[in-house]
């Protein structure tokens, strides 16, 4: 008997959860969100790359529209300099192509989604951050260089392109560890990443450059400037050992060195 109750039970559940779905009026019912828009909040306006922006709603619904909506600012205060829309929305995920600038601005990515029977959500909004980018033929500075710190870098230090923008990928600049500490690279190779930014400058990020085999691991940071028609280059730099991906102890600097293609 208590089986038979069982069956009998269950298509009682089913009938109310129908009777809940029926009754709910989903003609007044206004989107939500859950969290925020997702997606990088600081990118390079190099005009070049899409950058996917994602959000989630709250639940699946279906037959809802969105409209996506950029509104980018001067680096001078809420000055409205342009308006953009998305290039391409799939589904969940916008992509956005921020054009090229030369100072720093911002944009806000605004969403507004509406449902299937009109009714509209509250806008969901992400600030994004856009760095200056000036872009460089990078091409006619691969090649070899002698410097004026031969001390600590190599006396040809060589640089050549990467597959990024303004990117050089110089070798050398850490000599002094393997020529004068006699420690043998056993991780990397000491080289690094100097970037081209406006103004002609030149930034070093804080990066890895190897592991020896003392054991030790080195890192390097800085600066510089490059004069363009010339093809000369200073860099003002650090090399760091005992490096945590961050920081580190000086192995060598504050080093300034001019470095001239040959």
């Amino acid at each position: 008997m208590k089986y038979l109750l069982i069956f009998i039970a269950l298509p009682l559940m089913f009938i109310g959860c129908e009777s809940d779905e029926d009754n709910f009026n989903w003609s007044t019912y206004k989107p939500g969100f859950v969290g925020t828009i997702s997606g990088p909040g600081e990118v390079a306006a190099h005009g070049i790359a899409d950058y996917p922006y994602t959000y989630e709603v709250s639940f699946y619904r279906g037959g809802s529209t969105f409209d996506w909506t950029i509104t980018t600012y001067s680096g001078e205060g809420d000055v409205v300099v342009e308006t953009e829309k998305v290039i391409e929305a799939e589904g969940k995920i916008a992509h956005v192509v921020f054009p090229q600038r030369s100072s720093l601005d911002s944009a806000l990515i605004t969403v507004v989604e509406t449902t299937a029977n009109g009714v509209a959500g509250d806008p969901q909004t992400k600030m994004v951050y856009l760095n200056p980018f000036c872009p460089y033929d990078m091409a006619p500075f691969a090649g070899d260089y002698t410097g004026t710190a031969e001390d600590v870098h190599a006396s040809v230090v060589s640089m050549e392109t990467t597959d990024n923008l303004n990117e050089l990928k110089v070798s050398g600049l850490a000599e002094f560890v393997p020529r004068d500490w006699g420690e043998n690279w056993v991780e990397g190779d000491g080289s690094c990443v100097i970037e081209f930014g406006c103004g002609d400058n030149i930034l070093i990020k804080p990066q890895w450059i190897g592991d020896t085999d003392y054991p030790d691991s080195y890192g390097i940071t800085g600066s510089g400037s490059v004069d363009v028609a010339n093809k000369v280059i200073t860099l003002n730099y650090e090399v760091f050992y005992g490096w945590d991906g961050s920081s580190g102890a000086a192995a060598s600097g504050p080093v300034t060195t001019v470095l001239t293609m040959q």
